[in-house]
């Protein structure tokens, strides 16, 4: 049982990491809906070194790209999009340092969350339906990437979606879905490495190497990385409108099963 709920659960975490949905919110509610015990932060690392496999191997052509850079005094382009990203991360890592007990605390409420998944699942679709141009990343800026990295930081609450918040905000600035999405998805590896590497401190190395832990990660890349190409392709034919209606399913059904207990 232990195994199956590990696989569900990093099945859970692929999909919702980079769609924007909000993995956090869905591991959050999705225990508190079924009764079950909350995995520890052992199997949330597990879930996040999944996901950051994915985004390695899912975008190793821009990786490969930007590192070679560093050592090309005329890739000015990538070397701009480098500071910017270095930006964007900024704001998350400082929301991670000062609010990470609340984060495992106050903000897991499940009406918090039911809250944070309509209202940021409403401003998504208002901002991608009336306000979203065709900007591509070159039009990024300074500030721009300081705006996009104060809406990742909001997504330390359950609900919000990191994914979501980032789209949203590019959105906001007048970059194409496909921009919007990509460059979400290139602010993700920085801030979930942190994650993940700050979250080892506490984690004894057995409870790195239990059979649930593997099959976790496991999952979670594997779906991550399908979900990094899904995302990718689907954005450059379709709105955002089937996540804003997942985000308000789920909602309501947090709000539902609260009522009725």
């Amino acid at each position: 049982m232990e195994i199956i709920w590990a696989s569900f659960l990093g099945i859970i975490q692929g999909l919702t990491e980079f769609f924007p949905v909000s993995s956090s919110g869905h591991l959050t509610a999705l225990p508190w809906i079924i009764n079950f015990r909350d995995p520890g932060l052992a199997f949330d690392i597990a879930l996040h070194a999944g996901t950051l496999v994915a985004i390695i191997l899912a975008l190793k052509t821009d990786w490969i790209t930007l590192t070679k850079s560093l050592f090309d005094k005329k890739a000015q382009s990538e070397h701009k999009l480098i500071g910017y990203l270095a930006i964007t991360t900024i704001p998350a890592f400082l929301a991670g340092y000062f609010l990470e007990t609340k984060a495992e605390t106050i903000f897991r409420s499940p009406l918090l969350v039911a809250a944070t998944l309509s209202v940021f699942g409403a401003i998504l679709w208002a901002v991608d339906t009336y306000l979203g141009q065709k900007d591509e990343i070159d039009k990024m800026d300074p500030k721009k990437a300081l705006l996009v990295g104060l809406a990742q930081a909001c997504a330390i609450i359950p609900g919000v979606s990191r994914s979501g918040a980032t789209v949203t905000a590019a959105r906001a600035l007048g970059f194409s879905r496909e921009a919007s999405v990509r460059y979400s998805f290139l602010a993700a590896l920085p801030v979930i490495a942190g994650a993940t590497v700050f979250g080892l401190k506490d984690v004894p190395l057995a409870e790195l190497t239990s059979s649930a832990w593997l099959f976790g990660f496991a999952a979670s890349l594997i779906v991550s990385f399908w979900a990094i190409k899904f995302l990718t392709k689907y954005v450059t034919k379709h709105n955002f409108n089937i996540f804003v209606f997942w985000r308000f399913g789920l909602s309501a059904l947090i709000i539902l099963i609260y009522l009725a207990r």
